[in-house]
């Protein structure tokens, strides 16, 4: 007997990210207990007069939430996009805008996200702009792209500053 978490092999595979983190986050503190029964995390802390680990540590653990608020947020995304990639698939024809939702035209709105509000301001562009003329995309696609990076942009610069601090606090212990 199998315990099925989600609708679709498809949807388990949205949340592939969330698994890493999860795998990469329980290393992690399997490695901070070893360390705390060892001693080896007591000795670290006393041995530190800039208290520097600590900080790094208390750095770490709250970075790690924001990395794991990030990724739900990702990963609800690629669910979401998921889902208006079959609906734009299976033969919707036209689009229209009424308030903040994009409706096809069987009248179903398309499920909130980003994706979904790239295809409403490509709607509101198309209509402004005539249906004669080419369409481009090359700004609402970067608006897209910085959307969807920048709760990452802040996780590689924290991951950045952690070595940065910890290359630190090695300068000071020598001296």
């Amino acid at each position: 007997m199998t315990l099925r978490l989600f609708a679709s092999a498809l949807a388990a595979r949205d949340y592939f990210p969330l698994l890493r983190w999860m795998i990469f986050t329980g290393v992690t503190v399997f490695g901070f207990a070893i360390a705390w029964r060892y001693g080896l995390f007591q000795l670290m802390m006393t041995q530190d007069q800039t208290r520097i680990s600590a900080f790094i540590c208390i750095l770490y653990a709250v970075i790690s939430v924001h990395c794991l608020v990030a990724i739900l947020a990702i990963s609800r995304e690629i669910n979401t996009a998921h889902r208006v990639r079959e609906r734009v698939v299976n033969g919707v024809d036209s689009y229209r805008i009424e308030g903040r939702r994009v409706l096809t035209d069987d009248g179903n709105p398309l499920p909130a996200g980003r994706i979904t509000d790239y295809i409403g301001n490509l709607v509101v562009k198309a209509e402004k702009q005539g249906r004669e003329r080419r369409l481009d995309q090359t700004l609402l696609l970067r608006g897209l792209a910085d959307k969807l990076r920048s709760p990452m942009q802040f996780g590689a610069f924290a991951g950045d500053a952690l070595l940065k601090l910890g290359l630190l606090g090695t300068i000071v212990g020598f001296i």
